[in-house]
């Protein structure tokens, strides 16, 4: 077990117990990561069940959130690719360091100062249960931390859904 495991489930543990619905639970996940890695924008897309689609179900800062929630996306080869589309089909994550140059990514005016993102897929076995979308303001954000805490923070996130979903 990782240092980042036990960081992740110590916080987790001090979340999950103070909210009724797994929603809650995503929102104030998403708000704690916001303030503790210092982002831009966190959110959490999930599978919709109709028609191979994904759309966001919980997020951070909760303005930007409130106003793009429930819009979907589909997963297929025709639909439009982005780095979440892309991580939930191939269930790996996606890392862009410089937005401006990925043709991956796809501007939204919600949030304009996204300059590096990063799609971590919540996977359970190979189901995608989700993704994680970090943004940053900064370039190449995420390569100027360990990057270890990506398994730590996907399988705890996981956990929680599955618990979840199977109580």
């Amino acid at each position: 077990m990782s240092a980042y495991d036990t960081v992740f489930g110590e916080a987790f543990a001090e979340i999950v117990p103070r909210f009724d619905t797994l929603d809650e639970v995503l929102d104030e996940i998403c708000e704690w990561l916001l303030m503790d890695f210092d982002l831009y924008f966190v959110g959490i897309h999930q599978p919709t069940g109709h028609h191979n689609r994904i759309q966001m179900m919980a997020g951070s800062p909760w303005g930007a959130f409130d106003i793009i929630r429930r819009a979907s996306v589909g997963l297929s080869s025709d639909s439009i690719a982005s780095v979440v589309t892309v991580a939930a089909a191939r269930g790996e994550v996606y890392l862009i360091d410089d937005c401006m140059n990925d043709p991956l990514f796809l501007p939204n005016p919600i949030l304009p100062m996204t300059r590096s993102q990063l799609a971590i897929p919540l996977m359970d076995g190979a189901t995608c249960l989700g993704v994680f979308d970090m943004q940053s303001t900064a370039v190449a954000a995420f390569h100027t931390r360990d990057m270890s805490w990506i398994p730590a923070l996907s399988q705890a996130v996981t956990d929680v859904i599955v618990n979840y979903q199977n109580p």
